[in-house]
């Protein structure tokens, strides 16, 4: 016997270590705590969304904006007359489409996507009606926003916010952790289909499009040359040119060849895809302000990494809870009735439906388990006939009299406090009598087991048809990026910088108040941008994620005429009117007081400077710009060329 008790002391330290390390396996493969991450993450995103369309809108698409979206939906309203409601949804999904696009109605709509998505970022979980609600408000948005909204991030987080919808219960309340709904497989694997799309999408436009991606030589251009540059491009650009050669090669490994890690079975294949990926994409957001594009990227990638692999992100109540509902010890909660069977038993389910620290033990004898101050069942002992307690695990051992003695006096109470409940009238049912009680438990789990099955076979077969026209698209030799086959924009096409540019030109717009255009005495004072290049002595901006829309369109209208901008000239328009919510938008505005007499854009061709000029901590100057020619001719408020053009488009 002694011989006995000492080899399983010596081998009680081993058991104990498997014992801490087997609850770990549990959460292998487990998408609870991954999914509070991503929810949080995406809440993140969409209050940028919106931060960025209720600063901005006013100006953008407001009644006195450059792209009014009332006139816009009044041209669509005709179009569309005589249609149901809902094939007008369908066409054009947009709650604008009932109420008046007004500066009220558009700071609102934005305003409320605000707060629903902060909401989602503190709480880390909801129901579904939220994220319904945030894709719907964002699709509102952009269906109005015409060019403005027009880039591939707003379709990528239309799509990453549909598939979100499916991610919460089916429920009003706010909870972490619901028991019932379990992260869906089918958004697990949607949304590593999305991130594998989006990278080899972005890796095969590069190939196919500008030959600079094949001879290695487009990094040599990009950070001096893409939309809105940050001061660490500077120095990324005067990098040697055998760096440049390396990360453009490194670009197509990871896009085109690592991409595919994202979608192996293998757990450690996805880990490293994953890891991969986001490394990637904060480079990316370091080296320029690409809107919050790359944060979005961030976001499917998530989905790649376990409950075991962000565990440590966690307090350990938490963890624990997961543990439970892993290991099947968490019950699920009980269904909405509308009366409990005593105001007790209701407070202690609704308590334990709305925590995550806290989890109900299970629906059985109340004397057969107990709650840990972790917030772990464990089984209390029951004493046998011999004076003997059975422990969790199976062994008995001695208990003294006085124990025994403890333990019938809390029996003795135990059984006279039931029978005073009993006596009651049952307002305090327990045990197994008590689930007997409520059938409606099982219809419940039934019907929610049912739904959750319906949901993900109905999402896969929606991702799966809709994804035939974008693995065609994919594979095809005249690839489309940034492309969209449904109006609701479920799925799509990706990509990005399939040509790079080799020189920057900056649209660079001056007023004066001379009474001539001509006159050579006239001063021609510039305008200042928020954050696109100007005055060469301005440090370079950081912005990401936030996202200035105009700054971003003018990038693109240096590359043609103003005549394939009709916006442009329409803010020309506004600065000689001194609008306000269009003035907003922009930096600085040299006629405070009064508007200038005559407006004109001037075409400059822009370079870095480097570092023997300037040495390599930003000292003097950050651009070097050269007159190129002009954009805009000299125009006047009353000139009637100008007149006629805002009038025929509906701007005056």
């Amino acid at each position: 016997m002694s011989s006995r008790n000492t080899a399983q002391r010596r081998m009680s330290p081993i058991i104990d270590g498997l014992r801490a390390l087997a609850p770990q396996s549990e959460l292998r493969g487990s998408f609870w705590l991954t999914r509070i991450v991503f929810l949080r993450f995406i809440g993140f995103i969409y209050c940028v969304a919106f931060l960025v369309a209720a600063l901005q809108n006013d100006g953008l698409i407001g009644p006195s904006g450059l792209l009014p979206a009332r006139t816009y939906m009044s041209q669509v309203k005709q179009q569309l007359e005589g249609l149901p409601w809902y094939q007008r949804v369908a066409e054009v999904p947009s709650i604008f489409l009932f109420i008046e696009c007004s500066s009220l109605n558009l700071a609102l709509v934005a305003w409320a996507g605000v707060a629903l998505s902060v909401v989602l970022v503190v709480v880390g979980g909801g129901p579904c009606w939220l994220m319904a609600a945030l894709w719907g408000l964002y699709h509102s948005i952009v269906n109005v926003g015409q060019r403005w909204y027009s880039f591939g991030w707003e379709s990528q987080l239309l799509e990453s916010g549909f598939l979100a919808i499916f991610l919460c219960p089916l429920a009003w309340g706010f909870t972490r952790l619901p028991s019932s709904w379990p992260t869906p497989l089918v958004c697990i694997w949607g949304y590593r289909w999305l991130i594998f799309r989006i990278m080899l999408g972005a890796g095969l436009i590069k190939l196919r499009g500008d030959p600079c991606w094949r001879d290695l030589t487009c990094m040599e251009y990009h950070y001096q040359t893409q939309p809105v540059p940050n001061p660490v491009s500077w120095y990324l650009h005067h990098n040697p040119q055998e760096f440049h050669w390396a990360e453009t090669l490194v670009n197509h490994i990871v896009e085109c060849c690592l991409s595919f890690n994202l979608l192996i079975p293998l757990r450690q294949c996805r880990l490293l895809g994953g890891a991969v990926q986001i490394l990637f994409q904060m480079m990316l957001i370091v080296s320029g302000n690409l809107s919050f594009l790359n944060w979005l990227t961030i976001l499917p990638a998530i989905f790649c990494f376990d409950d075991l692999s962000l565990s440590f992100l966690f307090p350990k109540a938490t963890v624990d809870r997961v543990r439970q509902l892993t290991s099947g010890k968490s019950p699920p909660p009980p269904p909405p009735l509308p009366a409990m069977p005593s105001a007790k038993s209701s407070h202690t389910h609704s308590t334990h439906a709305s925590g995550d620290e806290h989890p109900p033990g299970p629906a059985s004898d109340p004397t057969a388990f107990s709650v840990t101050p972790t917030g772990q069942l464990r089984q209390r002992r029951r004493t046998t006939a011999a004076g003997r307690e059975d422990s969790t695990n199976g062994g008995a051992h001695e208990t003294p009299p006085e124990a025994d003695a403890k333990k019938t006096t809390t029996d003795k109470q135990r059984k006279s406090r039931e029978q005073q409940q009993q006596q009651g009238g049952g307002r305090a049912v327990k045990g197994r009598a008590g689930e007997k009680r409520r059938p409606g438990a099982a219809v419940w789990l039934v019907a929610v087991s049912v739904l959750r099955t319906c949901v993900e076979v109905g999402v896969f077969v929606l991702l799966f048809k809709l994804s035939r026209p974008v693995v065609q698209n994919l594979i095809s030799s005249r690839q489309m990026m940034n492309t969209s086959f449904d109006r609701f924009r479920l799925v799509n096409t990706y990509g990005a910088f399939g040509s790079v540019t080799k020189q920057r030109t900056e649209v660079i717009f001056e007023g004066t108040n001379a009474t001539r255009p001509d006159d050579p005495e006239a001063v021609w004072q510039e305008y200042g941008f928020i954050c696109k290049p100007g005055r060469v002595d301005r440090r370079p901006c950081i912005i990401s994620p936030y996202h200035y829309r105009l700054d971003w369109l003018m990038w693109f209208a240096a590359f043609s005429s103003y005549k394939q901008h009709p916006w442009l000239v329409h803010l020309g328009y506004k600065l000689l009117k001194n609008e306000k919510a269009v003035l907003r938008l922009m930096a600085h505005n040299p006629f405070p007081d009064q508007p200038p007499t005559f407006v004109r854009a001037s075409h400059y061709k822009y370079r870095y400077t480097k570092p023997k000029e300037t040495g390599w901590f930003g000292k003097g100057d950050w651009w070097h710009r050269r007159y190129k020619g002009e954009y805009l001719p000299p125009v006047s408020v009353d000139d009637p060329a100008l007149v006629h053009f805002v009038e025929r488009n509906k701007w005056a």
